[in-house]
């Protein structure tokens, strides 16, 4: 198990461990600390790692790093072209999916050198609401069980030139294409907005094991025109 955050100390059984915002672990009882300790830079907030596991990459407010799951060593010859902070990563089929806030929100990288490799061309994520008050960001994603659509949650308002408020979803296996392509997939009533200090009020969303549903957690209080009773739309739902 892989994990990183924000943090300088891991406290088990009694024992303390130094450990800069990345640790591993094993996934079986006792679940000891391993003795992974990469030197990475700034507060990290996603991980995704390579087919066979050799690679971890790191991604947060520095960018984006890869280094060795066996000696915490940056991987020669990666150098990521994301200028800002990685929120969001997928390793999938041969292509890096980075998200978080920088231009364009959304890029593909080759998984060996981090050069943009075009699985995401023209991606032009934007807007926030109200405008100008939270950055665009990609803040997650989750991939369908079937492995073909990444469903996106974060602070945009227009994805591909098409209306977007808080979620999107790609196909990633289009029918006669290279690139990934937004799909028709949106529901309007997330265009509402609630109460002024949120929002980004969608804040996390899961498949169901056959991927036909869509399930979808809010904040947010109550809807932005004022408070009413009962509360309606998709402020503080599931």
């Amino acid at each position: 198990m892989y994990a990183a955050g924000n943090f300088h100390t891991i406290k088990q059984g009694g024992h303390r461990y130094a450990r800069d915002d990345a640790f591993s672990f094993s996934a079986r009882p006792p679940y000891k600390i391993t003795r992974w300790k990469p030197a990475v830079h700034g507060q990290l907030g996603a991980v995704a790692l390579s087919p066979g596991c050799a690679t971890a990459y790191l991604g947060g407010s520095d960018g984006l790093e890869a280094v060795s799951t066996s000696t915490g060593r940056p991987v020669s010859g990666f150098h990521a072209s994301v200028p800002g902070t990685v929120d969001a990563l997928l390793y999938w089929r041969g292509h890096l999916l980075a998200g978080g806030q920088f231009v364009g929100a959304l890029r593909s990288l080759n998984p060996t050198t981090g050069s943009d490799d075009g699985f995401t061309y023209g991606s032009d994520i934007t807007g926030s609401e109200p405008p100008g008050h939270l950055p665009t960001k990609i803040w997650r994603w989750e991939l369908s069980p079937g492995g073909q659509r990444l469903l996106i949650e974060g602070d945009f308002t227009s994805a591909y030139g098409h209306r977007r408020q808080q979620i999107m979803m790609l196909n990633l296996t289009p029918p006669h294409g290279t690139t990934a392509q937004l799909t028709p997939w949106y529901n309007y009533a997330f265009n509402g907005q609630c109460v002024r200090s949120e929002s980004f009020w969608l804040r996390d969303a899961a498949w169901s094991p056959d991927g036909t549903r869509i399930y979808i957690a809010t904040t947010g209080n109550h809807p932005f025109s004022g408070e009413t009773w009962p509360h309606t739309g998709l402020c503080d739902a599931a």
